[in-house]
């Protein structure tokens, strides 16, 4: 979507925080339409999608 520096910024000032320990980003779990076997396709969380792109 956007340029790969993009991304790389957003997680450079992410780490320049001082931040410690292990980043955890976690996806989406399935997500039913109408029952619990009937699912929407998968989609990225947002957050997991802001620093590292599709």
């Amino acid at each position: 979507m956007f340029d790969k520096n993009t991304y790389t910024d957003r997680r450079n000032k992410l780490k320049s925080k001082g931040l410690k320990g292990i980043g955890l980003f976690l996806g989406n779990g399935e997500s039913p339409m109408n029952c619990l076997d009937n699912t929407y396709h998968f989609r990225q969380d947002s957050s997991f999608l802001y620093f590292f792109g599709s």
